[in-house]
């Protein structure tokens, strides 16, 4: 059904600019007849009428041409919205699921502020760098029994690899690792495993202020919830990226960067932007998720045509000498607490990670493959693909005083 309003929407705006364009045809057709009119008077030549209405006929093709193209056009759109990608929700915990904190107190998820100090794996103290909060849409909660369902199908867990609790020795879990890679793509470098229902395993759990290991089922939620049921996900500042959740250990979402540092460089200086910032305007509702979800997948288009032509192509490079974007210039920190401030904020850079960089780390970061770009072009890319991010981004931001009226 949205699929439908969005197409009659810019169908819509489409038919207004061919009525447009046929108003003026029409206006320029009349100027021919009247200048044909006093063409046939002066000449009075029979031969002279039939060349008019030849010219006549040529422009009755062009008009017909016209709308032929237009309907394809409205063809072409109604394809294109279907086949973008559907809003998907993330690696979210249900409200009122308990997060330990240092002093022993266990809060529920949904109070938890940036600031508050949690415990790791390590059973060491981390602290919140950002709790966002964003919408269920068409996900189900699942759980580790048939009575408490906490978590979404790309949440993260932590479990053991060789049965014991040796440093270092452990693997990560999620429901769906399918899912979890296209919303995260950077996680497919780490080491997780899919849960399988009817078949056990092993996860670190927490008991009695000690780190144990305890063998679990996984089970759906035969519950269905309203796809604007908040959930809640949490960033800190632990190197392992860990916390305890319902007193399981689970890990935050956010990705391992290293392995995409010449496109993640370019990603979070846009996401610093004040055209970025101005998202934060944005009421967080379904139909906000649906627009940015939107914008990114027409960005990822445009980016997508620039680096095809780009590899083919090498006259665009300038001689101007420009530095190579680095992640150790950035304030990782920072950025991430001030992305994940905002459910606006946190959707479009997600988005936009999982979208639009996972196009562009095709061509600039290829972990485990030999492939390095000399540095000055490597520069010069980076720096186009700020540009064309910002243009997109600018223009979307332009639109959004309509948007919120509407």
């Amino acid at each position: 059904m949205k699929d439908r309003l969005q197409w009659e929407k810019e169908k819509a705006l489409m038919d207004a600019a061919r009525r447009q364009e046929e108003l003026q045809f029409w206006r320029i057709l009349d100027d021919r007849r009247r200048e044909a009119a006093a063409e046939r008077i002066r000449l009075k030549y029979v031969k002279q009428a039939e060349m008019d209405a030849e010219k006549l006929g040529q422009w009755m093709g062009v008009l017909m041409a016209l709308r032929n193209a237009e309907s394809a056009k409205s063809h072409d759109l109604m394809r294109a919205i279907i086949s973008r990608p559907k809003p998907q929700g993330g690696s979210c915990l249900k409200a009122g699921t308990v997060i330990q904190m240092i002093d022993g107190r266990q809060n529920p998820v949904e109070q938890l502020k940036p600031g508050d100090i949690l415990v790791d794996k390590d059973l060491l103290p981390t602290r919140v760098l950002g709790v966002a909060h964003e919408f269920l849409l068409d996900q189900s909660f699942y759980g580790f029994d048939n009575n408490s369902f906490f978590f979404t199908n790309t949440h993260l867990f932590v479990g053991p690899n060789e049965n014991h609790l040796k440093s270092g020795d452990s693997r990560l879990f999620a429901k769906s690792t399918e899912n979890l890679f296209n919303n995260n793509p950077l996680m497919r470098y780490l080491n997780v495993s899919d849960m399988v229902e009817d078949q056990q395993f092993k996860l670190f759990h927490f008991n009695v202020e000690k780190l144990a290991v305890k063998t679990v089922d996984v089970f759906k939620d035969p519950t269905e919830y309203s796809s604007e049921t908040p959930v809640y996900f949490i960033q800190v500042d632990s190197p392992s990226g860990t916390y305890f959740a319902n007193g399981f250990v689970c890990r935050h979402e956010i990705p391992p960067v290293e392995y995409w540092p010449n496109t993640m460089s370019i990603l979070f200086r846009l996401m610093g932007t004040e055209s970025f910032q101005k998202l934060t305007k944005l009421p967080y509702t379904l139909d906000t998720v649906s627009l940015l979800q939107n914008a990114n997948y027409q960005a990822s288009l445009v980016v997508k045509r620039y680096l095809e032509t780009r590899v083919e192509n090498t006259a665009d490079d300038s001689a101007e000498i420009l530095e190579v974007m680095k992640l150790d210039s950035i304030n990782l920190e920072e950025c991430l607490s001030n992305i994940f401030s905002n459910p606006a904020l946190s959707t479009a850079g997600v988005n936009l990670y999982a979208q639009v960089g996972n196009i562009i780390a095709e061509y600039l970061d290829k972990p485990g493959v030999e492939f390095k770009l000399d540095s000055s072009v490597l520069a010069r890319i980076q720096h186009k693909l700020l540009q064309i991010l910002q243009h997109e981004l600018d223009h979307y931001v332009s639109n959004l005083d309509v948007m919120l009226i509407k």
